[in-house]
């Protein structure tokens, strides 16, 4: 049985941690899923090595109330590494702790195949190591494949992954609202719906907020215009 283990840090590499692991169980029943990973991966897989829904942060006082938390899902996740035989390990973005994670799960001798690598974004450079410790990149852009291509690196490009998410997801022929994306980390989800609310005072049509892994909104409402509010997965 082949093991994969997957590791996304943020609400973004869960939705895609969760539409991997759901093509794998598809295209083979009875392959072994490990992960870490949010609310998507857990209700696909059932378990956790370690749930990453509060590693997200944004800036150095955030990065530091969070950092307990992070190192405590690495160290489970090289545990979890270093048992049983070696397999495919996938990390998806989330370069603090994936780019360690790769290199140590390939001296362990698993294949590394990296989706969506850190600072993808990028169009002047991409992580120097990146060729040396994994195995594949599957990249979400073009002049990321094409620099990686001339670092060495095994590279594949087939366009933005959120293009087949957002296809796959239906949607009315005819809405008649404004969509509100606060974000997916939960203080920027506070700050950002604060600013936002106070923008739409006096709006009188329909707001729907969106917002990741289902993040709990009700505490959060009181900033929001009194208009009808519907809170639905990002």
């Amino acid at each position: 049985m082949t093991r994969i283990f997957l590791c996304a840090g943020e609400a973004s590499g869960d939705a895609y941690a969760f539409a991997i692991a759901q093509r794998l169980r598809e295209a083979a029943p009875d392959v072994q899923l490990e992960g870490v990973g949010g609310a998507k991966l857990l209700s696909l897989i059932g378990k956790l090595v370690d749930n990453s829904s509060a590693y997200g942060a944004i800036g150095i006082y955030e990065s530091i109330r969070v950092a307990h938390k992070v190192y405590g899902g690495l160290r489970k996740a090289k545990k979890n590494l270093r048992l049983g035989t070696p397999g495919v390990f996938i990390p998806i973005d989330f370069g603090f702790i994936n780019i360690q994670l790769a290199r140590y799960a390939k001296k362990l001798g698993w294949r590394v195949i990296y989706f969506v690598p850190p600072g993808s974004w990028r169009r002047t450079k991409q992580g120097a190591d990146l060729p040396a410790i994994t195995d594949a990149i599957i990249t979400p852009f073009s002049w990321s494949a094409d620099i990686l291509r001339g670092m060495g690196a095994n590279v594949f490009w087939e366009g933005h992954p959120l293009k087949q998410l957002i296809g796959s997801v239906p949607s009315p022929e005819n809405r008649e609202s404004v969509a509100i994306l606060p974000g997916s980390r939960l203080h920027e989800i506070q700050f950002n719906l604060e600013v936002i609310g106070e923008s739409l005072a006096g709006f009188d049509g329909t707001v729907e907020i969106a917002v990741a892994n289902r993040r709990p909104l009700n505490p959060l409402f009181a900033s929001a215009p009194a208009s009808s509010c519907t809170a639905f997965p990002k």
